[in-house]
C-alpha cells in the first residue's frame, strides 16, 4: 500500500520506518555492528603516495539557492588531485507527478556553475548511479548527463557507463541497491566486481544502506566487507547522514570502508538532511608496487545558509559535532 502513496525503493516495512524516521529523526540503533576511527588515520605505513583523492556524498538540490564552500572546507580538499562525489538528481525544469507523492529529485543548472567554483571540473568524478537515477524519463537523463560533460565534469555511473578511470592507476566503480522507480539505465551494486581493474587502485562508490540511521544495519557491514575483499575501498552514500569510517584487514592490506558519506549539499533546512563527511585519501603503492591507501583524513560537515538565497557548507568538529557518540575529531 505505501508503494501507491509514496515512491520509495522500499517495501511496505522499510517504507513505514522511513517515514518514521523523517518524523522523529536520526535512528541509533546497531552501533555496536562496526568499529569508529577518528581522523587522521594511517591505514597502511610505507605507502609512497602518489595521488590525494577527495571524495563528498550526495549532492542534493538547492533549489534555486546559490553554493559555497567555507573558507576551511576549501582548504582541506584543495591539495587533492581528483574529487568524486554522488550527484543525486536530474538537471531539468520537468515537474513531477502528483500523485503517488514523489521525492523526485530536480537540479536547477546553477548547480554546475556552483560545482565548478568548488573544484576544477576536469579533476571532478561524479556518479549518477542511486536511486533518483530514474526520476524522470531517460530523454531527461541523458540531457543532464549531457549538461554535465559540457561543462567538462566527468560523469559515470549508468549502464554505457559503469566506472571512470580517473587515471591508468585509479578506477572508480558505481553500483547502487535501491532506485525509486523501474529504469533501464541503474546499475546494480551486484555488477560491480566485474569492473575492476588489475594492477590499479580500485574505488567502489556504491549507493546502499538504509535512510537516516547512523550505523549500518549487520547485513550492510556484512555486504561492505564483501565488496572490500574484492575492491581496495569502499566509500558508500544513501543514509543520508554520516555512519562510520573503518579499516578492514585483508591478506595483504588494511582497506577503507566509510559506510556513508551522508549529505554534501541540500537546501532543505531540516536538521536530519544538512550533515555530510568529506573524505581525502592518500593512495599509493607499497614496497612491492601494490596500489593502496596509506592516510585519510575526514570532517564532518553542514550546509546551513549563509545568506538569502545562498548557502554554505562548513567543517563541524569537536562538542558540535551531532554524530557516532559525539566523540571530538582530532586533527
Amino acid at each position: 500500500m505505501m508503494r501507491y502513496i509514496a515512491v520509495t525503493p522500499y517495501n511496505a516495512r522499510e517504507s513505514l520506518g522511513w517515514v518514521m524516521r523523517n518524523l522523529t529523526g536520526f535512528s541509533g540503533r546497531n552501533s555496536g555492528v562496526v568499529e569508529q576511527l577518528t581522523s587522521p588515520h594511517i591505514f597502511n605505513e610505507q605507502v609512497a603516495r602518489r595521488y590525494k583523492v577527495a571524495v563528498i556524498g550526495d549532492i542534493l538540490p538547492m533549489r534555486k539557492n546559490r553554493l559555497a564552500l567555507d573558507a576551511q572546507l576549501e582548504e582541506f580538499i584543495g591539495d587533492s588531485d581528483y574529487l568524486i562525489g554522488d550527484f543525486e538528481g536530474t538537471i531539468t525544469e520537468k515537474k513531477s507527478a502528483l500523485w503517488p507523492i514523489a521525492f523526485d529529485q530536480r537540479h536547477d543548472i546553477a548547480i554546475v556553475e556552483d560545482l565548478a567554483r568548488i573544484f576544477p571540473p576536469d579533476k571532478t568524478y561524479l556518479s549518477v548511479s542511486n536511486n533518483h537515477t530514474g526520476d524522470f524519463k531517460e530523454e531527461e537523463f541523458s540531457s543532464s548527463v549531457g549538461i554535465l560533460k559540457s561543462a567538462g565534469f566527468n560523469v559515470f555511473g549508468w549502464d554505457d557507463a559503469p566506472y571512470a578511470d580517473i587515471n591508468n592507476d585509479l578506477r572508480v566503480v558505481a553500483g547502487t541497491m535501491w532506485s525509486n522507480r523501474a529504469f533501464t539505465e541503474v546499475l546494480p551494486i551486484d555488477k560491480a566486481k566485474s569492473r575492476i581493474k588489475s594492477g590499479a587502485y580500485n574505488i567502489l562508490f556504491p549507493h546502499m544502506g538504509y535512510e537516516l540511521e547512523l550505523y549500518p544495519r549487520q547485513e550492510m557491514a556484512m555486504l561492505a566487507k564483501n565488496m572490500a575483499d574484492s575492491f581496495d575501498g569502499v566509500i558508500a552514500n544513501h543514509p543520508h547522514c554520516p555512519q562510520p569510517v573503518t579499516s578492514y584487514q585483508t591478506g595483504c592490506c588494511n582497506r577503507i570502508i566509510a559506510y556513508s558519506l551522508g549529505d554534501f549539499c541540500c537546501s532543505l533546512r531540516l536538521k536530519t538532511m544538512q550533515y555530510g563527511l568529506v573524505i581525502k585519501m592518500e593512495i599509493g603503492q607499497d614496497l612491492t608496487g601494490k596500489w593502496m591507501i596509506g592516510k585519510a583524513w575526514w570532517r564532518y560537515t553542514e550546509c546551513v545558509p549563509s545568506s538569502r538565497g545562498h548557502f554554505s557548507i562548513r567543517p563541524v568538529s569537536g562538542r558540535d559535532n551531532p554524530f557516532i557518540g559525539k566523540e571530538p575529531i582530532s586533527e
